[in-house]
């Protein structure tokens, strides 16, 4: 379901799609254990794991015609999370920024940012192109561009572009 709150559009996701995200967590979590350097940067923790699959799951109702790339074996550095190019960024705060790591970074794939702060309500607070965000500064420990919320493209102009 998708309702309009005080910063914008939510995804509110209910007992069924958090169960179903936290499985995709599961079972990226335990291959990943085994065979997977996610970014070079060890192995990611459980908590960021189910993060990013919910709010990957909550990126599903704002684009329900896109595949949901949910798990896969080897590489996923070239796979968007969602259809053809959409890539999903989950914070678990909206004070956070837009962060891309620098050596992950397609021109081609939309980043779109979603803050998990206000659990099952996901905020879909905007998106950029990889393209743009290329031109952005770089931040952090691990080298990240980086983007304000305020500066990012509205929601809707991301939905027109995928019909």
């Amino acid at each position: 379901m998708i309702i309009g709150m005080g910063k914008g559009l939510y995804a509110k996701l209910d007992t069924y799609m958090i169960g179903q995200a936290d499985k995709v967590a599961k079972d990226r979590h335990e291959y990943a254990k085994e065979h997977r350097d996610v970014y070079d940067y060890g192995i990611v923790d459980w908590d960021y794991e189910v993060l990013g699959a919910r709010c990957e799951r909550a990126a599903c109702v704002f684009f329900p015609g896109e595949e949901w790339h949910k798990f896969t074996t080897g590489s996923v550095s070239k796979l968007p999370d969602l259809g053809e190019f959409i890539d999903v960024k989950g914070v678990p705060f909206d004070r956070y920024e837009l962060l891309v790591p620098c050596p992950k970074l397609n021109p081609d794939f939309a980043y779109v940012f979603i803050s998990a702060e206000y659990h099952p309500y996901y905020w879909l607070a905007g998106w950029e192109w990889g393209s743009e965000m290329a031109k952005a500064p770089v931040k952090h420990k691990r080298p990240c561009y980086a983007k304000a919320v305020g500066a990012l493209r509205k929601i809707h102009e991301l939905q027109r572009i995928c019909g």
